[in-house]
């Protein structure tokens, strides 16, 4: 590894990948909307009335108007600012940290290890800002401010309030970033090493394309119980992630656990693309190198 790239700024890091992911979360931002509608309709215990994401859409501007597509955007630009920044810019870190010495033929397992312990800690400090925007997000009532919502949780539970869920987010965050960022990094270098392509824009898109699909199978149940830990009445319904992923099982079923898949799946495909595409390309031209 070369000075140059040893010398590669931490905090420049941090903030490109949070500019890079506030992008990305701008641009998805209705999908992710539509997705936590439908995850949060059995939150309550009552029935859904969201059975597709087509019908899904058509409910929520039909009720609450097209402006509703960008309902609690300003939380997601607050959670992406801190989960997103430490995230990506923890990740070449914790990959040195566990004895990464060549990018371009590291060990898979460190790649994991690094994606999960990054996505960990990103997402404990985060909690709150997540917490905020699925309440936003899955509130069909008049749109509130930020603050309203921070008043009402706050009041409810103080501020253990912030962070419940937190089990099932840092659960979740594990789960993505040991599968998104490993699976990029991975195909990447796998696809340069080999003379497919080179260090590129088709490259970035190709292994982005491929960790996004990878990143949706994976995830898909945990999400779906961060969502509704979050967006659960004061009365508790759910005790744990576990608890919740078992109630939703036994009442609708294994299938029920990638419900909000295809939502899904069209966020995290265009948000991971968008996402490391911007990311790549901010690191040029603020002359660092990719990762």
């Amino acid at each position: 590894m070369s000075e140059k790239q040893q010398a590669d700024p931490f905090f420049l890091k941090m903030i490109l990948g949070g500019i890079a992911c506030m992008t990305a979360g701008t641009v998805t931002h209705p999908v992710d909307l539509i997705k936590t509608r439908m995850q949060a309709s059995y939150a309550t215990g009552g029935a859904s009335l969201q059975n597709s994401s087509i019908s899904t859409l058509l409910g929520l501007i039909r009720k609450e108007g097209v402006g509703s597509l960008y309902k609690g955007l300003s939380a997601t630009l607050l959670r992406e600012s801190i989960y997103s920044s430490l995230r990506l810019g923890l990740y070449e870190p914790f990959k040195q940290l566990f004895g990464a010495t060549d990018r371009e033929h590291t060990p898979f397992y460190i790649m994991i290890l690094s994606g999960a312990s990054c996505g960990m800690v990103a997402s404990a400090i985060s909690n709150p800002a997540d917490m905020i925007k699925i309440r936003m997000q899955a509130c069909d009532q008049k749109p509130r401010q930020m603050r309203c919502h921070i008043k009402e949780i706050y009041s409810h539970n103080g501020i253990r309030g912030f962070y419940r869920g937190v089990e099932a987010t840092m659960s979740r965050a594990v789960v993505v970033n040991a599968t998104q960022l490993p699976a990029y990094d991975f195909t990447k270098h796998k696809l340069i090493n080999h003379g497919i392509m080179e260090d590129n824009h088709l490259c970035h898109l190709v292994s982005s394309i491929t960790a996004g699909v990878i990143l949706t199978l994976v995830s898909g149940p945990f999400d779906l119980a961060r969502t509704r830990m979050m967006n659960q009445p004061a009365k508790k319904i759910y005790n744990s992630m576990f608890d919740c992923l078992m109630k939703s099982i036994q009442r609708d079923g294994f299938i029920s656990l990638y419900k909000g898949f295809t939502p899904q799946w069209m966020r995290f495909g265009p948000f991971t693309i968008v996402q490391l595409l911007v990311w790549e390309h901010l690191r040029r031209i603020f002359g660092m190198r990719t990762i």
